[in-house]
C-alpha cells in the first residue's frame, strides 16, 4: 500500500511541475522544495520525468538556466 501512496504522491509532483512550468514560464528549485517539503534529490528525478513527459506530448523542454538559477521552459528544436 505504501508503494501505491508513493507513486500517487509522485505523479501528482510530476503533474504539478508541468502545470506551474506551462503556467509561468520557469520553475525554480526552491518553489518546488517549498511547496513539497522534499530533498533535493527528489528534485532533480521529478524534473526528468516532467521533461520527458513535456518533450513527448508537448514539445517543450525543460533546460536549467544557470544564471537565473531556474528551469526554463523551451520550445524543442527540429531534428530535420
Amino acid at each position: 500500500m505504501s508503494n501505491r501512496k508513493d507513486l500517487e504522491n509522485k505523479s501528482y509532483r510530476v503533474g504539478w511541475i508541468i502545470w506551474f512550468i506551462l503556467k509561468n514560464g520557469s520553475i525554480t528549485k526552491k518553489d518546488y522544495m517549498y511547496e513539497f517539503d522534499i530533498i533535493e534529490k527528489t528534485v532533480f528525478r521529478d524534473i526528468k520525468e516532467a521533461r520527458d513527459i513535456l518533450e513527448d506530448f508537448y514539445g517543450k523542454t525543460i533546460r536549467y538556466d544557470v544564471l537565473k538559477r531556474k528551469y526554463i521552459l523551451e520550445e524543442l528544436e527540429n531534428k530535420s
